[in-house]
């Protein structure tokens, strides 16, 4: 309890993401509670009720879960400067991996073109002599 009243008392904005995220829910819940009335009001055949209470119910389930991880993800991002600091840092090491692969893909495919023009001249001489 202690940890997360800290992040909180560090950016204030997380507090939005439970408002944001009760909003989004109660319109998700809304829109298949009127999409349901309007089945049954349209007398539409009983098959029809449990595939819109499954899609109703993972439809908020995603919006759920989608909140609460983009607040977990919020609130584990570093702050401040020593925060950006490290970002800088980490996104270095990915690029400077990054070229590096490349490097070792075009050295690959270099020696693969040379070693194919070799074999495709070496069939030219063969077939001229």
């Amino acid at each position: 309890m202690r940890a997360s009243y800290e992040i909180v008392r560090q950016d204030p904005g997380l507090l939005w993401f439970p408002v944001i995220s009760t909003c989004c829910l109660a319109v998700t819940a809304g829109f298949w509670l009127f999409e349901g009335a309007w089945l049954y009001a349209v007398s539409g055949p009983w098959f029809l009720y449990p595939p819109l209470v499954a899609v109703a119910l993972y439809s908020v389930l995603f919006v759920g879960i989608f909140f609460n991880v983009a607040l977990v993800g919020a609130a584990a991002r570093p702050r401040g400067r020593v925060g950006r600091c490290r970002r800088r840092r980490q996104r270095r090491l990915v690029a400077s991996e990054r070229d590096r692969r490349l490097g070792r893909l075009l050295l690959v495919r270099q020696v693969f073109a040379v070693e194919l023009y070799r074999g495709s001249a070496a069939d030219v001489s063969l077939a001229a002599a």
